[in-house]
């Protein structure tokens, strides 16, 4: 199935039973294939890019990546990425002013660390700053994963939690004001 781009394209001898199960089959494989989100990719090294970017798509995120802090930035100008890699030793910008630029364009987007050299005094202070978390290089593929899609659902639920709040202060704000005046 995983080269069926239609199901139509299957040969139409299969009994009905079979075609309903490849119905089911068909529909599954294309759901796993969504995108889990977006994330952007931060490291002046172009292989630990590159090997990151492999192994990201290969889970199913979309990835967008960079080689310097500062293309990084003009990119978050018009595009919001679900969460951020970043290496902490960086020509230019540090990653802990890179993760202070971020919060401020950009506030909600979860950043993790990903880097050889991080002290405990390094990882405090990005802790202060809002960093999500931290790995070291090299990474262990199956952590840096599922701390990616921990980081991400978690983002989503708390934006869904806040719109949610937002819209039930605005409807009970015109309750009470209703109310108040009846």
């Amino acid at each position: 199935l995983k080269h069926v781009k239609e199901l139509s394209e299957l040969p139409k001898k299969i009994s009905e039973k079979s075609s309903v199960n490849y119905q089911i089959a068909f529909d599954f494989y294309k759901s796993q294939k969504r995108s889990k989100g977006l994330v952007m990719i931060v490291d002046d090294e172009p292989d630990i890019v590159e090997v990151l970017e492999g192994v990201l798509r290969d889970s199913n995120f979309a990835v967008e990546k960079f080689t310097n802090a500062k293309e990084l930035l003009y990119r978050l100008e018009v595009k919001t990425p679900d969460l951020i890699v970043c290496d902490y030793n960086m020509p230019e910008i540090n990653g802990l002013e890179l993760l202070d630029l971020i919060r401020a364009k950009n506030g909600t987007t979860p950043v993790v660390f990903l880097s050889a050299f991080l002290s405990k005094e390094v990882c405090m202070q990005a802790l202060k700053l809002g960093a999500y978390g931290f790995l070291e290089k090299p990474m262990d593929e199956v952590q840096l994963v599922l701390m990616l899609d921990t980081a991400i659902a978690r983002s989503r639920a708390s934006r869904l939690i806040n719109r949610s709040n937002n819209f039930l202060s605005y409807h009970l704000a015109d309750l009470y004001h209703f109310l108040l005046n009846h």
